[in-house]
């Protein structure tokens, strides 16, 4: 009987010894504050896990359990700046790399994205163009998001900047 309901508590424990908040503090608050978050993030992800499978999507579209972690995170972080009205974001802000292969910067989360009504186009003078990012566009472009730092189609024709942000 036991075998044939063990998984659920086996597979939480295993999931949160992989990636586990670690602090070095004598607290026993904090540890188990952290160990709570962790224990929410494992089975907020097991379910999400079970609810993709029932939805039939590819196992290869299926967020692993770092990548689901860094979502929650992302979000986390951009939820206050919204309310402060802040709009610089380190990651995106450094500008082209100086080597001499291009390297595309990460595609923003959905919250960053569609997070209010802060993203201003800017003409990039840059020798080449850029390919845009909208999923359905490969024509190229020199006009990026300041916000966001991903170049996207800005012309009469098609409007990738505010689909991309809607």
């Amino acid at each position: 009987m036991y075998n044939e309901s063990m998984g659920g508590v086996d597979l939480t424990d295993r999931m949160m010894s992989f990636y586990r908040m670690k602090a070095r503090t004598k607290k026993w608050t904090i540890r188990t504050i952290f160990h709570f978050l962790d224990l929410v993030l494992v089975n907020s992800w097991i379910k999400y896990r079970r609810d993709r499978t029932k939805l039939s999507v590819p196992c290869r579209q299926i967020l692993k359990f770092m990548q689901f972690r860094m979502e929650v995170a992302e979000d986390f972080i951009v939820a206050p700046q919204e309310s402060a009205g802040s709009s610089s974001d380190s990651e995106y802000d450094q500008g082209p790399t100086q080597s001499k292969k291009r390297r595309s910067l990460p595609t923003p989360s959905a919250a960053k994205r569609k997070s209010g009504a802060k993203y201003l186009p800017e003409m990039v003078a840059s020798k080449n163009s850029m390919r845009c990012r909208n999923t359905d566009c490969s024509k190229k472009t020199k006009v990026k998001c300041m916000y966001c730092g991903v170049f996207l189609c800005l012309v009469p024709e098609r409007n990738c900047f505010a689909s991309f942000h809607e």
